[in-house]
């Protein structure tokens, strides 16, 4: 039996290897494209307003923070969401130090026993300094957001099988060739999650962004934001409809017409900014 030449079994090899290996998803925005998604983000969470970048809502356990409205925990609070506030002080602080108060707290939980307490607090220098510091560091707020995008993206699609992973490289790749769809996948990860949290589903359906990257058609550099906000769409609505309780569906009913509207501003970007 005649033997393959050694070039040609080193050829099998890699492609061999290639073949197993998941593709990492990656992508660079100029710092002028992620200034400009941290101004659409920072005008999402916050609708421009000072006041907003320390947030407690009512209806919420715990205060957010920053153009993302990052979550901070209180003691003995437990949600299904990621604690993401102080990964961002940590990530924000490699190039703007915080405030002192906030850099002292050990461990790193809310000053604030209950939402009262927080609301008394709003116009104290602790809040004007940690406003303040929050409305200088709107582009790095951002850059955190598309490093944990791409670090928890990356972490997640390994475990799916090699076709999806490279569905989902090959689509953000198409949507991140635009800064308008790059923002859209930003902004819906930070205001949906990824979907890699168990406890995010209903019924076994997530709404998360991988979950809707997983269930777009195939696109194409025309269609890619359409068929990303169609997809995105039906995933918010049937979690709506899928919601545990009769309470919980009422009020998901309600939130959905501002999932639709922040979706549908994606859009419109799209057209005043003539994406190809």
């Amino acid at each position: 039996m005649e033997l393959a030449p050694l070039g040609f079994m080193v050829a099998l090899l890699v492609l061999a290897l290639n073949a197993k290996a998941s593709p990492k998803v990656k992508f660079h925005l100029s710092s002028a494209d992620l200034h400009w998604i941290a101004e659409r983000i920072s005008f999402n969470e916050t609708a421009d307003k000072v006041e907003n970048l320390t947030f407690w809502n009512p209806k919420e356990s715990f205060p957010s923070f920053g153009i993302g409205h990052f979550i901070w925990l209180p003691k003995g609070v437990d949600v299904p969401f990621e604690e993401t506030f102080p990964k961002m002080v940590r990530f924000v602080s490699q190039k703007n130090p915080p405030p002192d108060w906030l850099v002292e707290l050990n461990p790193m939980q809310p000053p604030w026993s209950n939402r009262e307490a927080f609301i008394r607090e709003q116009n104290s220098s602790k809040m004007q300094m940690l406003r303040h510091w929050l409305l200088q560091t709107k582009d790095e707020q951002a850059a955190f957001i598309l490093q944990r995008f791409q670090q928890t993206l990356n972490e997640s699609i390994a475990n799916l099988s090699l076709t999806d992973q490279w569905k989902v490289k090959e689509t953000i790749e198409l949507m991140s060739a635009h800064k308008v769809s790059a923002y859209a996948l930003l902004d819906y990860f930070n205001f949906k999650g990824l979907g890699n949290n168990s406890k995010e589903r209903y019924k076994g359906q997530g709404w998360g962004l991988l979950d809707v990257l997983l269930a777009m058609p195939s696109v194409t550099k025309q269609t890619r934001l359409e068929a990303f906000v169609t997809t995105a769409k039906t995933l918010l609505k049937d979690r709506a409809n899928n919601a545990p309780t009769e309470k919980q569906r009422a009020i998901e009913q309600k939130w959905l017409t501002g999932w639709n509207h922040r979706l549908d501003a994606y859009l419109k970007l799209a057209k005043e900014h003539a994406i190809e």
